[in-house]
């Protein structure tokens, strides 16, 4: 950028052989005065105009007479004549130099005054450090597979400076007033060390993404945070400001798998056995729906509360009735008949019961338990109206006990109901800002909670009397019209008009993070979610207008079967019998298209050989996940078996009291 030192027009003109004004940046000097010529005032005999002071960047000024000498922009202007062509004066040679005086023919020479010095402009660049860097891949609260992740993150300098990083890794989750907290893991300054980074110690251009490897296995199961910052050697050689956190989950490996047969210390197994054992993953891979949809034409915003794993209360803003759907596994239909609410808007409904539901909507305004036999709905004891309701939200604490909050009057509030009346139940907590809500119950004190303006995941708890924040929120951008239900005491589901995903998110007790990944529901419009069982939920929105089921799976297993000798060491045949290398024995696989198990399912493998009669064997297995961490887990502890004596499944066993003669054939 320019920046003018001093800035200053040029002067009056000089008196004779005066100085010439100051020049500035831009304007000509000041032109030199005349004498005793009438175009500029001045005193003397003689008609030589004094030179101009020359500007640093514009044209000296001339002399003053019928024909004014010019400058240059090092120059000082050359004086002109009173009645003829201009003087022949000598250039100055510095900014605002000396310009010569001019002369009449007829009389003798007037050397103009010296151009005064013009101001001076320093040219200069001013330098800033980088940006903040945008942290890239891993995505925020996403799970990672590899123990060493590679970790991308991009900066810019203003000055177009190239850039090298510094990124901080911590051993927790945790973010503590908008960083992460807890222990450092590992720092990576690429200006000490260019070990991991993929440039080495040779700096980026600016804008270009950045890739760090991490060096040092990271734990699986573990969640960490991480932050970056910039340096522009060539520039400020200053970091700039940190990036904002970002969490991980490391994939974690299956579980040690259960042995069911042939169960430890059997005896009398075939000498051709099968052997059947299953394991589980705790991370989860994603949702997909179950079973069919069920139109329900007509609909407007809608409520969802679960009465058993398998059945579920309805209401919508439009058909204006209080419905109970059951869903086989397969399909969904209709129990009992309808209960009709009219003038309702906005419904909200949380589960009190198998049997009872509590209900508010924006339009009545009332908030009031039903009950339904199996059959029919009907209203149990009398409704508290709660003034200026619009887009509430219900989560059931307990059988009693609900938690509420909606959009106008901002404020979250516990109520009981005794079984014939509702009463607020301690102080309320103001979450200012507050666009649509949702509510979901993680435990008898604790609900998740987020609405469309803040865009904040937040648990609160409550002890009965106040509300308080726990632990720090997740930022979810973008979100319209939310819906949650939890799946768990630390799970909740989630989707929104707009980002029209289902997804799930795990609270640690301090921070959240999702886990799994997104399940995109086209055309997905102001949802709600009614919590069947901890891996799945009941989804309806208004415009798709459809009763859904959508469940969420672990990662698929494949198994590796180790089979000894009675030392438990000496391997038979050519054990281990790993799955992954071919499907040959096992059977029951229901996952990835029948070469894998779903977590939790019992999967089966026939020894493809013969096992001698009489021997003890010993064997133990491990588990993959392919699709996820893709690395075998802990192995199961070792169990003993003894084969059949005498041939096995083939052999007969006599009773005591028959004799076989000799020469007898049994068949």
């Amino acid at each position: 950028m320019s920046q003018i030192l001093g800035h200053r027009h040029g002067g009056g003109p000089g008196s004779g052989s005066t100085t010439g004004g100051i020049g500035d940046t831009v304007f000509a000097g000041g032109s030199g005065s005349s004498a005793g010529v009438s175009c500029e005032t001045g005193t003397g005999n003689f008609s030589g105009s004094g030179g101009g002071g020359a500007g640093s960047t514009g044209s000296g000024g001339g002399g003053c007479s019928p024909s004014a000498g010019s400058g240059t922009s090092l120059n000082g202007g050359n004086g002109g004549i009173s009645n003829s062509s201009n003087g022949a004066g000598n250039a100055g040679s510095n900014y605002g130099g000396a310009g010569s005086g001019g002369f009449r023919s007829n009389g003798p020479t007037k050397s103009g005054g010296a151009g005064a010095q013009g101001l001076v402009t320093v040219t200069y660049s001013v330098s800033n450090p980088p940006s903040a860097p945008s942290l890239i891949t891993p995505a925020n609260s996403t799970t990672v597979t590899s123990t060493t992740p590679s970790l991308v993150m991009n900066a810019t300098d203003a000055n177009g400076d190239a850039v090298k990083y510094k990124l901080i890794i911590y051993s927790t989750s945790a973010v503590t007033s908008g960083n992460c907290s807890g222990s450092i893991l590992t720092t990576a300054d690429q200006t000490l060390s260019g070990t991991g980074w993929d440039n080495g110690t040779t700096a980026y251009a600016s804008g270009v993404d950045a890739t760090y490897t991490v060096q040092s296995a990271l734990t699986r199961g573990n969640n960490y945070c991480w932050q970056a910052q910039a340096i522009d050697p060539g520039g400020t050689n200053i970091f700039g400001a940190l990036s904002n956190p970002s969490t991980f989950l490391v994939n974690s490996s299956p579980a040690a798998p259960s042995l069911s047969t042939p169960s430890s210390g059997a005896t009398g197994v075939s000498i051709t056995p099968s052997f059947s054992l299953s394991s589980t993953d705790p991370d989860l891979s994603g949702w997909s729906q179950t079973g069919s949809s069920f139109s329900i034409p007509g609909t407007g915003v809608s409520a969802l509360a679960p009465l058993s794993s398998s059945r579920v209360a309805f209401m919508d803003g439009s058909n204006l009735q209080l419905t109970t759907y059951d869903f086989n596994g397969s399909t969904w239909s209709q129990v009992g008949s309808s209960f009709s609410i009219p003038g309702l808007s906005s419904p909200a409904l949380a589960a009190l019961s198998s049997s009872r539901v509590a209900y508010i909507d924006a339009g009545n305004k009332l908030l009031t338990a039903y009950d339904f036999n199996g059959s029919t709905w009907s209203q149990v004891g009398s409704s508290l109206s709660i003034a200026g309701v619009g887009d509430p939200a219900l989560a059931a604490l307990s059988s009693t006990r609900v938690a509420f909050i909606d959009y106008q009057t901002l404020v979250l509030t516990a109520y009981d109901f005794n079984g014939s009346t509702w009463s607020q139940v301690g102080s309320t907590v103001d979450l200012p800002g507050s666009g649509s809500p949702a509510l979901a119950a993680l435990s008898s004190s604790r609900v998740a909670y987020i609405d469309s303006s803040n865009e904040l995941l937040t648990a609160y708890d409550f002890n009965g009397s106040t509300w308080s924040q726990v632990g720090s929120s997740l930022s979810i951008t973008g979100i319209g019209g939310p819906a949650l239900a939890p799946l768990t005491s630390s799970l909740v589901a989630f989707v929104d008009a707009t980002n029209k995903q289902l997804r799930t998110y795990d609270f640690n007790g301090s921070t959240w993070s999702q886990t799994g990944s997104s399940f995109s529901i086209t055309g997905a419009n102001f949802s709600a979610l009614a919590t069947l069982s901890s891996s799945s939920v009941a989804f309806f929105d208004n415009s798709n207008a459809q009763l859904r089921a959508y469940g969420e799976t672990s990662d698929y297993l494949q198994y590796r079967i180790y089979l000894y000798q009675s030392d438990c060491s000496t391997a038979v045949g050519s054990s281990p019998f790993a799955q992954s290398s071919s499907q040959t024995g096992w059977s029951g696989q229901d996952a990835n298209a029948g070469t894998a198990y779903a977590g939790g399912t019992t999967a089966t493998y026939a020894y493809q050989g013969t096992l001698s009669a009489g021997t003890t064997y010993c064997w133990k297995a491990d588990a993959i996940d392919p699709g996820g961490s893709n690395s075998y887990g802990s192995v199961s502890a070792t169990q003993t078996f003894t084969t059949v004596a005498g041939g096995g499944s083939d052999s007969v066993t006599v009773q005591g009291g028959v004799t076989i003669q000799g020469g007898s054939t049994i068949q």
